[in-house]
């Protein structure tokens, strides 16, 4: 009896684990990215997007984007189910903002050039 107990956790033992690892292996998350081009004198503080261009959320761009260079930004798994054209604007340090600009994100290699 003991023995067939102990083989029954086994068998469900790698059970388990073969599923697991055929799991790990199943294709990942697609990462949504897109990048954002400086072409200001000034430095990007924030980034804000809107799908409907009324609502605006704050799309966390770490330190900012100085004059001048690139930044590659990555959509947050909450953003999967949003549409692919959003609106777009920049706020620079002195606290001006650039004019919304709808783009199309599901473009492959978008790159936004930002002007002021």
């Amino acid at each position: 009896m003991k023995f067939q107990g102990r083989a029954r956790r086994v068998v469900l033992l790698i059970s388990t684990l073969i599923f697991m690892s055929a799991a790990g292996h199943a294709s990942p998350h697609e990462v949504y990215s897109f990048t954002i081009y400086n072409k200001t004198e000034r430095v990007i503080t924030k980034i804000f997007v809107s799908e409907d261009g009324d609502d605006y959320r704050l799309f966390d761009i770490g330190e900012g984007i100085v004059p001048s260079t690139t930044a590659e930004l990555i959509w947050t798994e909450s953003t999967n189910l949003t549409g692919c054209r959003q609106y777009i604007r920049a706020q620079f340090d002195d606290n001006s903002q650039s004019e919304a600009v709808k783009f199309d994100f599901c473009e492959p290699g978008v790159v936004l050039e930002i002007k002021q």
